[in-house]
C-alpha cells in the first residue's frame, strides 16, 4: 500500500484554498474589516475552522476504503477462521488484530490533520 496517509491528505484543500473559500463565503465589506478588525478575525477564524473540519471528514472515510481494499483478503481469512471456531472471544481477538493496524493509521492521520489545522 503506497503511503495512504499522504494519499488521503490530498483530499483536503490547501490552506490558501480554505482561506479563499472562507473569504468568499463571508464576503466582508472593507468598512467592516477596518472598523471591527478583531471581530472580523474571530469570525474568519471560526468559519475557516468550520470549513477545514468539513473537509477533514473525507480523508478518514477514504483511508478506511484504501485500507480495506488493500487488506481485503487477509481480513476475510481472519474473520472466516474466527467465525468457524464459533468462539466469541476468538472472534473479538481476530477483529482486534484486524483493526489495530487501521487504528494506528487513523492515529497518524489525526496527528497530520492536527498539524495542518495549526498551520491554518
Amino acid at each position: 500500500m503506497n503511503n495512504p496517509i499522504e494519499q488521503v491528505k490530498r483530499e483536503i484543500p490547501s490552506v490558501d484554498e480554505i482561506i479563499n473559500a472562507t473569504w468568499r463565503k463571508l464576503n466582508f465589506k472593507k468598512e467592516f474589516v477596518r472598523k471591527k478588525f478583531g471581530e472580523a478575525i474571530v469570525k474568519f477564524d471560526e468559519e475557516a475552522t468550520k470549513e477545514f473540519k468539513e473537509h477533514e471528514k473525507k480523508p478518514l472515510r477514504k483511508l478506511a476504503e484504501i485500507w480495506i481494499n488493500s487488506y481485503q483478503k487477509q481480513i476475510r481469512e481472519k474473520l472466516k477462521i474466527a467465525i468457524e471456531r464459533e468462539s466469541q472471544e476468538e472472534f473479538i481477538n481476530k477483529l482486534s488484530e484486524i483493526f489495530w493496524e487501521f487504528g494506528l493509521l487513523v492515529q497518524r492521520l489525526e496527528k497530520d490533520l492536527g498539524n495542518m489545522r495549526k498551520a491554518r
